[in-house]
């Protein structure tokens, strides 16, 4: 039923004050996460970021990096916001931040990324981005698609106006 489905399962499960979400296909390497943790001490949400700083992706067709690249300056452009990368799914996060926003948030696929993280932020939550590499997954489908980038918008566009 999709990532963002399985996120809001998933993290009402969880214990403790943070919360980390990555992908299972081996995409976000672990060994991120402490310095992650530690700035997840100074700010509520913590973006492992593969375009600030030393960030960067191995692996991956240039034209899925355009594509990433062109939606996260998108998003960036049209909520007036220096975040980087909107759309990783490797984070930390307080768990007051779910406890908060998760009632608002609708998207139910990749878009998930986009509207949790919008809404943390429209709710006066602070994220800081750290640099991460991002390895194309070693095994395994995507799931990307046209029709998927579209959907993406629509959910994109849907959350602006509807806010």
């Amino acid at each position: 039923m999709g990532l963002g489905t399985a996120y809001k399962e998933a993290f009402p499960l969880t214990r403790g004050s943070l919360i980390v979400s990555m992908d299972s296909d081996l995409s976000h390497d672990p060994r991120f996460l402490p310095a992650m943790i530690e700035e997840a001490e100074k700010v509520d949400i913590v973006i492992g970021s593969r375009f600030t700083g030393a960030g960067r992706i191995i692996g991956r067709s240039p034209l899925r990096d355009l594509l990433s690249i062109f939606a996260n300056l998108a998003i960036r452009v049209t909520t007036g916001t220096g975040i980087m990368d909107w759309t990783s799914g490797l984070r930390v996060y307080r768990r007051r931040v779910w406890e908060e926003i998760m009632p608002h948030v609708n998207c139910n696929k990749w878009d998930f990324q986009f509207e949790s993280l919008y809404k943390a932020l429209g709710s006066g939550f602070t994220v800081r981005e750290v640099p991460i590499t991002f390895y194309e997954r070693a095994d395994g489908d995507s799931k990307f698609s046209l029709r998927e980038a579209l959907g993406f918008i629509y959910s994109f566009l849907k959350v602006r106006l509807l806010e």
